[in-house]
């Protein structure tokens, strides 16, 4: 299991690098129907397709956990369902009572972080979006299991799922994209192939999981804070300490002596 996580960790600081280079270079990928790779919940990965065009979120009362030009991508992907084949793609444990299904096959449609977007697939699912997502009135189920089953059977077929080229589809360019691109690649292959995520022990893993991160977090936060790294006007606080010491207000060992104790207790220069 930590295996598992620690590589999907690096894959997820990688998407986050590629991705703010894609969304300002070539935003215009993510159109709807879009196959894409997704982050689930679980730390698992699952196929989607776009249903609208990135969008900038705004910091706003609703949302203050929202950096300004966060991007924002509406999706919707495939969870699994009794009529799925198996495929690492799918989530094969307990399907929630409130899950939305439709031709039962599970579904979900959410908003995706730039970060939670794993990659970009050759293959566009033909959707009409204003049928499942109207404005008002219910959406069309007879479009919502059209899509839904033609992404079922590109899930099913890992070979359907060919990723796009950096720089041929997507135009990204530069030795260090290429790089993080390549091996993003190999380590979301990587985890397809792995048999953890069909554990039925992966959902509690991920959650220790994840508690322990964020544990680990704030201990390197707060090693930070008490290092003298954190002093951010540390090069101007040495050339005081050594004005200090050539004054003979402190000792070469810092400690401080009366001249220094004396010139502690004066409040002014006017007497």
């Amino acid at each position: 299991f930590m295996d598992y996580f620690d590589t999907f960790n690096h894959v997820a600081q990688l998407t986050h690098e590629i991705n703010h280079h894609l969304f300002l270079s070539n935003s215009g990928v993510f159109a709807e129907g879009r196959v894409v790779f997704l982050c689930r919940d679980d730390q698992g990965i699952s196929a989607g397709l776009v249903l609208r065009r990135p969008r900038s979120l705004k910091r706003t009362a609703e949302n203050d956990t929202a950096e300004d030009g966060d991007m924002r991508v509406t999706t919707l992907c495939v969870r699994g369902g009794p009529v799925v084949g198996s495929s690492p793609l799918f989530d094969v444990h307990d399907v929630p009572p409130d899950a939305l299904q439709v031709g039962g096959i599970v579904y979900e449609i959410r908003e995706a972080k730039s970060s939670e977007l794993l990659g970009v697939c050759k293959p566009r699912i033909k959707v009409n979006v204003n049928k499942i997502l109207p404005v008002l009135g219910k959406p069309s189920m007879e479009e919502l299991s059209r899509v839904v089953t033609e992404l079922r059977d590109l899930c099913e077929d890992p070979a359907l799922l060919e990723s796009c080229h950096p720089q041929k589809d997507l135009g990204l360019t530069g030795l260090d994209l290429m790089q993080m691109w390549n091996l993003r690649g190999s380590l979301v292959e990587v985890l397809l192939s792995n048999t953890v995520s069909r554990s039925e022990r992966f959902r509690e893993a991920a959650t220790v999981f994840g508690s322990y991160n964020r544990l680990k977090e704030k201990v390197r936060d707060l090693e930070w804070a008490a290092s003298d790294e954190s002093l951010q006007l540390l090069p101007d606080y040495a050339q005081r300490i050594d004005v200090l010491r050539r004054l003979q207000y402190i000792t070469e060992d810092n400690s401080v002596q009366l001249k220094g104790r004396a010139a502690c207790e004066i409040n002014s220069c006017d007497s």
